[in-house]
């Protein structure tokens, strides 16, 4: 793997990273916000939110669209899904 490939994957991953945390920290506000909902994360802010999946690709904003940000589902129960 290239120097460069490695760079790439070494900044998404540490753009997971800090966008987990976020979600984590924040999460109780997030609660109150967004309940029972998906939720599409990218550097530290929720960009697209809905309770169906299958619609949150669409809400994404279309200069983030190629990127690939954290998805979460917010429940008051503390469900968390692995997407």
């Amino acid at each position: 793997m290239s120097v460069v490939q490695n760079g790439l994957y070494k900044k998404m991953f540490e753009g997971v990273r800090r966008n987990r945390e976020w979600f984590l920290k924040n999460y109780q506000e997030l609660v109150r916000e967004y309940p029972e909902e998906f939720v599409a994360i990218w550097d530290e802010e929720v960009i697209a939110d809905t309770p169906d999946l299958g619609k949150l690709k669409n809400k994404i904003p279309n200069e983030l669209k190629g990127e690939k940000p954290l998805i979460k589902y917010v429940s008051r129960e503390g469900i968390e899904l692995i997407l």
